[in-house]
């Protein structure tokens, strides 16, 4: 029988380091173990010598020489599992999954080349902070705390974006901090019911407004350096927002369509009509991709340029969050507490991972996925598996 190759994701107790490590017999008996807590700095921890090839354990480390103890063994057959604690290898739906982070009511994801970002609301509210982690592991970085139910989240090369408020009318903001902390920059105040946030070289943009009788939103661009908001559409629920080059693009739940307007201001077109709820949405060179948020809704995507939209996966209740790369679309289902992915050209879906507590938010990088947890005490988690 072939042998399948199961990467391995591992943070070494003694170094705070992720290992990404291959064992081969995935579907035997193959075993990865953390290195050990204590003794020496000499030798716990380290990786071992043989990668190991066929049923038997893959080393990863031995206890340290004064008194070191063994770590966990995760068995990638999916038979032997570990608790889940925040910064140790569990195996879950047979992948190997390490636990980033753990806050309060985490929200929106966000990756650059070496950190793992996120929104986190707080509870209360008024607790709400923009933190950081290494992809790596190890303890996160608080950039910017006491933000009033922080939400959304986007990034350039040196800072962090995201919108704060949401308990009364005009409480809202569009906040700014550099990568490495400090005074958070206030760019836009007297906001309400902001949803998304997005960036370009020189303006960031944001979608706001909430179901009701009659519902009223918008879509607003302001400065990176701040200054007076401009509206570039309004009326209906803007929900999901990318920007390229042109144009902004942007879901509106009430009008159940997926709109463009350009950056420079004008009319906005409607690029796919009749969707259900459409909400998070994201793109590539070509195409947009969102998530129609609904009891038996989808994921489906259109060309920038507009025309028939395509289905890909249907018949999936509450489908949440949406992130793609080269190959297939992931979105999570928070209900069902399942990750998901189809072909970007649609095909079979296949569930990646399941028996998670409401998935909501994700985001990929070349070879990891990432996903956003929430217990039903609000304690929320990041996690991350090989793709």
């Amino acid at each position: 029988m072939p042998r399948l190759a199961c990467p391995v994701l591992l943070l070494l107790a003694g170094f705070g380091l992720m290992v990404v490590a291959t064992a081969v017999g995935c579907g035997k008996s193959s075993t990865v173990s953390t290195g050990g807590s204590g003794g020496s700095i000499g030798s716990g921890g380290m990786p071992g010598d043989d990668a190991g090839v066929g049923d038997g354990p893959v080393s990863r480390g031995q206890g340290g020489a004064a008194g070191g103890t063994t770590g966990t063994s995760v068995d990638c057959s999916g038979v032997a599992c570990i608790a889940n604690v925040p910064s140790s290898p569990m195996c879950l739906s047979g992948l190997c999954v390490v636990s980033l982070a753990a806050g309060s009511i985490i929200g929106s994801l966000a990756l650059d080349a070496a950190n793992v970002y996120w929104a986190e609301a707080g509870s209360p509210y008024s607790d709400g902070a923009i933190k950081s982690v290494p992809k790596g592991g190890g303890k996160p970085a608080v950039l910017a705390s006491k933000q009033l139910s922080a939400r959304g989240i986007a990034m350039d090369a040196t800072n962090v974006y995201w919108l704060t408020g949401g308990l009364v009318d005009g409480d809202a903001a569009v906040m700014s901090v550099s990568k490495n902390g400090g005074a958070p920059t206030t760019l836009a105040s007297g906001l309400s019911n902001l949803n998304k946030i997005a960036v370009d070289a020189t303006n960031v943009y944001w979608t706001s407004g909430i179901s009701g009788p009659s519902p009223s939103g918008a879509v607003m661009t302001v400065p990176k350096v701040g200054g007076t908001p401009t509206t570039l559409a309004s009326g209906g629920v803007s929900i999901g927002l990318v920007v390229d080059a042109a144009k902004v693009y942007y879901t509106d739940s009430s009008t159940y369509t997926v709109k463009s307007v350009p950056k420079n201001g004008g009319a906005s077109s409607v690029l796919a009509s009749n969707q259900d709820r459409p909400g998070d949405m994201v793109m590539d060179d070509t195409y947009l991709y969102w998530v129609n948020r609904a009891p038996g809704g989808s994921v489906a995507k259109v060309a920038k340029s507009g025309g028939n939209p395509t289905t890909l996966a249907s018949g999936l209740d509450f489908p949440q969050g949406i992130a793609v790369d080269a190959t297939n679309a992931y979105w999570a289902m928070s209900d069902a507490g399942t990750v998901m992915k189809v072909p970007l050209e649609g095909g079979v879906v296949t569930t990646i991972i399941s028996d998670q507590t409401s998935p909501d938010d994700l985001a990929v990088d070349d070879s990891f996925l990432y996903w956003t947890t929430t217990s039903n005490t609000g304690t929320t988690g990041i996690r991350v598996t090989s793709k």
